[in-house]
């Protein structure tokens, strides 16, 4: 990453609890967040992912950062477990916890959060 990012880059890390090792290591310049946001990454806040799944729009900071480094005509690094949508599918949306179906199956929030994620506009070039 510190070889091939820019300092105008932004990296998103997928699925938030690989933010602590991410944070640990990671030396270069390019901001980055996970997915979804976490504010403290210096240990596993289950804490703060709750609160993430109780929100009405838990991924709204991801997708303003990556539009705003888009438009900015930089790069979005996606980095971690990519999962993405089957083709000619949508990504699955989930109502604030606990969904009516999913309950407070943090797999079932993580699994639509990074699908969402990686359904990128056509017109974004990603690195992979």
């Amino acid at each position: 990453m510190e070889e091939a990012s820019a300092a105008s880059d932004l990296v998103v890390v997928m699925p938030w609890y690989l933010g602590v090792s991410f944070e640990r290591y990671y030396r270069a310049s390019a901001p980055w967040m996970s997915v979804p946001a976490i504010a403290d990454h210096k240990l596993q806040r289950y804490d703060l992912f709750k609160a993430q799944m109780e929100a009405s729009e838990p991924l709204a900071p991801v997708f303003a950062a990556m539009e705003r480094t888009l438009r900015s005509g930089n790069r979005v690094w996606l980095v971690g477990q990519l999962m993405f949508p089957q083709p000619g599918g949508t990504a699955p949306r989930l109502a604030p916890a606990p969904d009516p179906g999913a309950g407070w199956n943090e797999g079932a929030y993580l699994t639509s959060w990074m699908v969402q994620t990686i359904a990128v506009p056509p017109d974004a070039r990603l690195e992979r």
